[in-house]
């Protein structure tokens, strides 16, 4: 089969293409277009875990009946069949009442997370401070964290609570607003720690 033939055009890529695809091919599918997901740096990997162990220690010290999740596994964020994001990090929270947020298979979410979390790199910033936003915001999601290894920033959406990012120092105490005001993040400590791992391996 000539490749024409075989793919469609951007804007025309479904689920089933996406999953389809080689797994040494690493793509996020937004709205039928293919994205190309870089090969995470080692200072993306160390903010990606770390970060995620404090979400953890975070909602399991205050009873929160939340779950942790890391990359790479598959949000179909519009329960539809021309998008699944793969996002850094994303919480899922029980409410306690019926709903159709569920993993229809074991490498992938149907519905909204109620937090995400972004590690932006060159290569995926635009695509993490506009497209994946709005997609968020417009799937509703409760809270978008953007983090900036650059500026060494992190970037807070509440969603429902205000439209206005609220930006913090990687020394800062940083609230998590899903929690309802039960659980900050310390990041002067996830700070403090990848930089003794840099200078313990020296990279």
């Amino acid at each position: 089969v000539a490749a024409d033939e075989r793919w469609p055009d951007q804007g025309d890529y479904t689920v089933a293409d996406y999953e389809a695809l080689p797994e040494d091919i690493h793509v996020e599918l937004i709205d039928g277009y293919f994205y190309d997901l870089a090969t995470p740096t080692t200072d993306h990997q160390r903010i990606q875990f770390h970060l995620s162990m404090a979400f953890l220690e975070c909602t399991e010290s205050h009873g929160c009946p939340c779950e942790v999740f890391i990359a790479p596994l598959g949000v179909n964020l519009d329960r539809d069949d021309k998008t699944m994001l793969e996002p850094d990090i994303f919480i899922l929270c029980d409410h306690g009442e019926s709903e159709d947020r569920k993993f229809e298979k074991p490498n992938s979410l149907r519905g909204e997370p109620d937090l995400v979390a972004e590690v932006l790199s060159p290569s995926t910033r635009e695509k993490d401070c506009l497209i994946k936003m709005h997609k968020y915001l417009n799937a509703g999601v409760r809270e978008y964290w953007l983090v900036d290894l650059t500026n060494e920033k992190v970037v807070v959406y509440c969603f429902d609570e205000d439209m206005l990012p609220a930006v913090y120092s990687f020394d800062d105490l940083i609230p998590v607003g899903i929690s309802g005001g039960k659980c900050s993040i310390d990041f002067s400590k996830i700070s403090k720690r990848i930089r003794m791992e840099k200078e313990r391996f020296h990279w």
